[in-house]
């Protein structure tokens, strides 16, 4: 792997996780605190999570596509460029 690409993973790593580190206790705002509360056995609180879920795992789903299509690309020209050395030392 290119180090420069590795580089890059290594700072994405670092800024995930001192991301995630700092993050504390999640408050709802009043109405919705108030509306899954008083739900009680209802599906409620349950279709709240799912969207929340949903809406932070579309950006994750995106990168990562992203990137694996990224890496997948230029893995491909290196290997073309690699055959193409090749091809012009004989």
């Amino acid at each position: 792997m290119n180090k420069t690409l590795k580089l890059l993973l290594l700072l994405f790593a670092v800024c995930c996780f001192s991301l995630s580190a700092g993050v504390s206790t999640v408050r709802a705002c009043p109405m919705c605190k108030i509306a899954t509360e008083d739900a009680g056995t209802d599906r409620q609180p349950q279709a709240y999570m799912a969207s929340i879920i949903t809406m932070l795992s579309m950006p994750a789903a995106l990168f990562t596509f992203l990137g694996v299509s990224l890496y997948r690309i230029s893995s491909r020209e290196q290997m073309i460029a690699d055959q193409l050395n090749k091809k012009s030392e004989k």
